[in-house]
């Protein structure tokens, strides 16, 4: 299952049987920080581990970008508390 990053629509998209799943994203540009906005999976595809490949994928972007990142999420705020190795993006 591949993920797009979708550059113009600042999301990442994993497509599924015709259904998207997203994590919507914004950039603010000082200091450089990457604000994780809101994840949405299709109900019947809840459950799978979809949203949590849509948040790594947006924070191995972040990471490879040199960015820092925020959250209003309760999912990826629940997935950044459960992964240590994710921590050094977190801004304070």
């Amino acid at each position: 299952m591949d993920i797009h990053h979708d550059t113009d629509g600042l999301r990442f998209v994993l497509t599924r049987e015709g259904e998207q799943a997203v994590l919507n994203y914004r950039i603010l540009e000082e200091p450089m920080v990457m604000h994780l906005v809101r994840t949405w999976v299709p109900p019947q595809f809840r459950g799978r581990g979809y949203g949590a490949r849509l948040v790594k994928a947006g924070l191995e972007h972040a990471r490879s970008e040199g960015y820092r990142v925020t959250t209003s999420c309760w999912f990826v705020d629940e997935f950044l508390e459960r992964r240590p190795e994710y921590q050094d993006l977190v801004a304070d």
